[in-house]
């Protein structure tokens, strides 16, 4: 006894049959572009490391990845000697102005303060006459806890800090 086969049951309809072939044509094009965009060698062409295709002696590209890098720190003087001598004008070019001021005449001390560390600048006024320009004759750092610190570090710290500002 032949019983009646209903073909639609067993591979589906026709329509479904053209829906599934389009897709699995539509993915393979995906993956291929995908392969091809990250510059995917073959299994049959793997390449070493020169470049030199190991199936065919041939030298392919080589596609090489840049690593970003951050950008170099620019070079700063930061000897503490250079603020010896300098006027108010040329200490405010340089580090901006002070976070504290102290009037002690015929001194002021100028303090910055940076992340870890507090430079105290000491200027005077040559012969305490107000046409005499106040200039650095010391300096020293210390660290938070009030303890020296280096100077060049701290001047350092500070300077880049008016950098970035």
């Amino acid at each position: 006894m032949n019983l009646p086969i209903d073909k639609t049951t067993q591979t589906g309809s026709p329509l479904r049959q053209v829906t599934l072939a389009a897709t699995m044509v539509l993915l393979a094009g995906i993956l291929s572009a995908c392969a091809q965009s990250r510059n995917v060698p073959s299994a049959g062409d793997a390449q070493t490391e020169t470049g030199v295709s190991e199936s065919s002696g041939e030298s392919a590209p080589v596609q090489e990845t840049a690593v970003p890098r951050a950008p170099a720190l620019p070079e700063i003087d930061d000897d503490p000697e250079q603020l010896i001598k300098m006027t108010r004008d040329d200490l405010n070019g340089l580090l901006g102005q002070p976070d504290l001021v102290r009037r002690e005449s015929p001194a002021e001390i100028w303090q910055y303060r940076g992340k870890d560390c507090v430079l105290d600048v000491f200027l005077y006024n040559e012969d305490n006459k107000p046409d005499n320009p106040f200039k650095v004759v010391y300096s020293e750092a210390r660290d938070l806890e009030a303890q020296n610190s280096d100077q060049r570090r701290c001047l350092n710290e500070l300077l880049r800090a008016q950098l970035t500002s």
